[in-house]
């Protein structure tokens, strides 16, 4: 038999049909969808035509289905229900059943200082959610173009198209390694001009941090350059490196990795830590909840954190 062309078809008369296999009365039918009797009368015969079956019968003073209208309207129903649920209406999320893995793109120590506890609070009420990282490149909008990435955390000096919250405030500290006689008298300024650094640079630039002391007039002797600042801090470690990094990082590993932080005498200006979310996303629910996740840790005093805070 061959197949119909839906392009040939009116499938606005799926719903007067469900009315009629329901109702079984062309009035009631009518009126249940606030159309004239004549109207529903006109989508009867059209129907009539199209499947090539009288649908409804008289029997006596009734209307019964036909054995084809009878075996239609289980499906009629199914197929509309599932037009209605999946397609007009948004879908809703529900994070204690869901398997769903968020894709988020961040710098290794960012994604330890701000995704990671936003994980851990969620193990208990999301245990079937899962995470995968994605370290960010030079231009963080590059990977915000297709569907994978769902947010991107980035610093605010860090520029982006789309829309960004702020989420946290970081600072830039300076640290060493506890063996280092440096870390033993207060720092000044000929100090660090005359001290071996571990400096992050990536494509030639390095962090406003260290711009700001070049701008003091103090040139830091760049011993080890790289583009990584856990690779960094760990090269401090029993070294006589100073380096400039995160304090949310720093604190978190100071006493584990023998480091200790110390006093700048060139004040480093505070700065945020923004989330950006991919625009392709706006209205999944589930990113949604994503955001709000974030915001509900990192946005809360310290103090009320469960899991990972930026005190430990």
């Amino acid at each position: 038999m061959q197949k119909r062309n839906l392009g040939n078809v009116d499938l606005n008369l799926l719903v007067p049909l469900q009315s009629l296999l329901r109702h079984r009365n062309v009035s009631r039918a009518a009126e249940s969808l606030g159309m004239s009797q004549p109207a529903m009368s006109n989508s009867l015969r059209r129907l009539r035509s199209l499947l090539d079956d009288q649908l409804l019968v008289r029997i006596g003073n009734k209307y019964e289905l036909t054995a084809r209208a009878a075996g239609l309207q289980g499906r009629v129903d199914e197929l509309l229900n599932s037009l209605t649920n999946q397609i007009l209406e948004q879908p809703g999320f529900e994070p204690a059943e869901s398997n769903r893995r968020f894709v988020v793109g961040a710098s290794a120590s960012t994604a330890i200082t701000a995704l990671r506890p936003v994980m851990k609070s969620l193990e208990a009420v999301a245990p079937g959610i899962s995470f995968k990282a994605m370290d960010l490149p030079r231009d963080p909008d590059s990977i915000l173009g297709g569907q994978e990435v769902d947010l991107i955390l980035v610093p605010e000096h860090l520029p982006v198209e789309h829309p960004r919250e702020r989420l946290y405030q970081e600072e830039w500290v300076i640290i060493a390694s506890t063996d280092n006689p440096l870390a033993r008298t207060p720092l000044k300024r000929s100090t660090l001009s005359a001290a071996p650094f571990a400096v992050y640079e990536q494509d030639g630039l390095r962090v406003h941090a260290m711009q700001l002391l070049a701008a003091e007039g103090i040139h830091v002797q760049s011993r080890f350059i790289c583009d990584n600042f856990l690779t960094m801090m760990h090269t401090v470690e029993e070294s006589e490196l100073l380096a400039v990094i995160q304090g949310s990082i720093a604190r978190r590993y100071a006493t584990s990795s023998n480091l200790v932080i110390l006093d700048s005498p060139v004040p480093f200006r505070p700065f945020g830590i923004d989330m950006v979310w991919n625009p392709r996303n706006l209205d999944d629910p589930a990113i949604t909840w994503l955001r709000d996740q974030f915001r509900s840790y990192h946005q809360q005093p310290a103090r009320t954190r469960t899991g990972y805070s930026f005190a430990e």
